[in-house]
C-alpha cells in the first residue's frame, strides 16, 4: 500500500496510507484496462466517454476513437463526394465518357473512381455532379441481383433459367453433350 507524511498546520507530521486508485477495466471486453474512451457524440458537446482498452476501440478518424456500439453509425456515416468536376478530379477521379442513361435517358458522364471503378454522374443545372445511382428512378434495373429480381415479378425469365431449359430441352430429345477430349 502506498504511504506519504504529511506535515500538519501546528508543526505536527502524519503518517497517511491509501489505496492506490483502481485502474479501470473495459466497458466491453472487462479483460483489458481501459486507456480510450469513446468520442462518439450522443449530443452536441456531448460525448459518450464509454472508458475502453485499446484493441475494443474502433479509430475511426486522427485522434477520434468510438466505442463497439458506435462505430456502426460511423460505418453508415454518408461518404462525402466532391460535387465538381474540379473537385473529382482533386479527389482522385479521371473523367472517361460522357453519354446517357439507358433508363431515365439523361445526360451522364463516367468517371473512374480511386479505386478504379467505374460510376455515372449526373449533370445538373447548376453545372454540378451528383451520383446518378441516387436519382435514377430505373437505378434498380442495372443491378443483377436488382434485375433478376424485377424480370422475375413482371414474368420474364432470368437468362441463367433460359439457357438451363434448352439444356433440359437438349436432354429430353436424347441429345447427349459430350466434354470435349485433351489432345
Amino acid at each position: 500500500m502506498p504511504c506519504t507524511w504529511f506535515r500538519m498546520p501546528d508543526g505536527g507530521i502524519a503518517h497517511v496510507r491509501f489505496a492506490a486508485a483502481r485502474r479501470t477495466r473495459c466497458a466491453f471486453c472487462g479483460w483489458n484496462f481501459a486507456s480510450v474512451e469513446c468520442d462518439f457524440e450522443i449530443e452536441p458537446g456531448i460525448t459518450c466517454d464509454a472508458k475502453m482498452c485499446a484493441s475494443c476501440s474502433r479509430p475511426v478518424g486522427e485522434d477520434l476513437d468510438y466505442c463497439p456500439d458506435h462505430a456502426q453509425f460511423a460505418a453508415r456515416a454518408p461518404m462525402r463526394m466532391p460535387n465538381t468536376r474540379k473537385g473529382l478530379i482533386e479527389a482522385g477521379y479521371m473523367w472517361i465518357d460522357a453519354g446517357q442513361c439507358r433508363g431515365c435517358l439523361k445526360r451522364i458522364e463516367w468517371w473512374l473512381t480511386p479505386k478504379s471503378r467505374k460510376i455515372p454522374m449526373t449533370v445538373n443545372p447548376d453545372d454540378t455532379l451528383t451520383c446518378h445511382f441516387g436519382v435514377c428512378p430505373d437505378r434498380l434495373q442495372f443491378r443483377s441481383a436488382n434485375r433478376r429480381h424485377a424480370e422475375r415479378a413482371h414474368g420474364k425469365k432470368p437468362i441463367q433459367q433460359d439457357l438451363l431449359s434448352l439444356f433440359d430441352d437438349g436432354i429430353r430429345a436424347g441429345k447427349s453433350i459430350k466434354p470435349k477430349e485433351a489432345k
